[in-house]
């Protein structure tokens, strides 16, 4: 999922807090309720406004070296998830 920003398209994150995520697992294990659950929250935050919840920088990256990059730190064992 991408937003607009201009002409440029713009990654999103959604964001999930901890005390949501263990309320709806102590819910789906300890209670009546059935079926699928989507805790994610919304609105979706682009790249830019998560930069600026973490009072962080952006850097425009080709995706290529965001893929080259994760793939190698994964094969180092330095993230747990594959690109």
């Amino acid at each position: 999922m991408a937003a607009r920003r201009g002409r440029r398209r713009l990654p999103v994150v959604q964001a999930l807090h901890t005390s949501d995520a263990a309320e709806a697992f102590r819910l789906a294990t300890t209670g009546s309720v059935r079926g699928a659950f989507n805790i994610a929250a919304d609105p979706v935050l682009t790249t830019v406004e998560l930069a600026r919840v973490l009072r962080a920088r952006t850097a425009p990256l080709p995706s290529g070296a965001l893929v080259a990059g994760t793939r190698l730190a994964f094969r180092s064992r330095l993230i747990p998830a594959p690109p």
